[in-house]
């Protein structure tokens, strides 16, 4: 029982042609897009595998493995519509699958997921906080600044010095944009 058993996609049930053609077009987006993240994820571990712990290698390599067969079964669902190798299309979903379970086994464990995290991303998470809530007091501080600015303004406009007051703005503004020539 070979090849000569299938039929091509196209001879199996009626398919409007534009259907057939978006589907492989879909199809090789797909693929070509697996290729592209499984490739990238491949130089990205070569790259830094000195820095990786082993299970942080096996996830990362077994994830592109999943990554790179899923493209595959896309490269034959493409095939299917001209050249019936089911026996061949069939061993690639099997191996994307031999490939998927242990990934997500290992992506589901706690214990493995919290030893997959290199050990510098906790830093860099704490870098991002530390920011955030500088940036946070920084604004803070500048609208403190600004709301005591406006009471003062306002006491001086009550206190019958208006255009005395507007003056210092007008004055505080420019001195703050004020650009100076560098000598």
């Amino acid at each position: 029982m070979g090849a000569a058993n299938f039929v091509t996609r196209w001879n199996c049930g009626t398919w409007p042609e534009w259907i057939a053609y978006l589907s492989q077009f879909a199809d090789g987006l797909i693929a070509g897009s697996y290729a592209l993240i499984s490739t990238v994820l491949l130089v990205w571990l070569v790259r830094n595998r000195a820095h990786l712990n082993l299970t942080h290698r096996l996830i990362s390599g077994l994830f592109g493995a999943f990554i790179m067969l899923c493209g595959l079964t896309h490269v034959c669902k493409i095939s299917a519509w001209y050249w019936p190798q089911y026996y061949l299309f069939v061993g690639i979903d099997f191996a994307c699958a031999l490939a998927s379970v242990p990934t997500a086994v290992l992506l589901l464990m706690p214990s493995v997921r919290e030893l997959a995290l290199p050990k510098r991303s906790s830093n860099v998470w704490s870098e991002v906080v530390d920011t955030l809530a500088h940036d946070a007091r920084s604004k803070a501080e500048r609208n403190a600044a600004l709301e005591a600015r406006c009471e003062q303004l306002q006491h001086e406009v009550t206190q019958g010095r208006a255009v005395e007051a507007v003056e210092a703005l007008i004055q505080e503004m420019l001195s703050r944009t004020r650009i100076e020539p560098k000598l």
